[in-house]
């Protein structure tokens, strides 16, 4: 996962991945500001911590939703 995040910080010029990388804060839902309608409750209560006594499913979302957030972001810029 580090392999990913670096760049992925990097890029957006956000700092201290390794900071990131140790939290154990849960992800929030998102708020929209204008339209209720829009809210979306979080997908995952998985941290970015990684934890050796964790499931496989949970180690598995540890190492896959932040590559695809990179693809993804690529993908909307039109780089993939």
């Amino acid at each position: 996962m580090k392999t990913v995040l670096k760049p992925l910080f990097a890029q957006w010029g956000a700092k201290d991945v390794a900071v990131y990388l140790e939290s154990t804060k849960t992800p929030k839902g998102y708020q929209d500001a204008f339209n209720a309608a829009f809210n979306v409750e979080a997908m995952s209560q998985v941290t970015p911590a990684w934890d050796n006594a964790a499931s496989n499913e949970e180690k598995l979302e540890k190492d896959y939703y932040p590559e695809m957030d990179c693809l993804l972001s690529r993908r909307l810029r039109g780089l993939g």
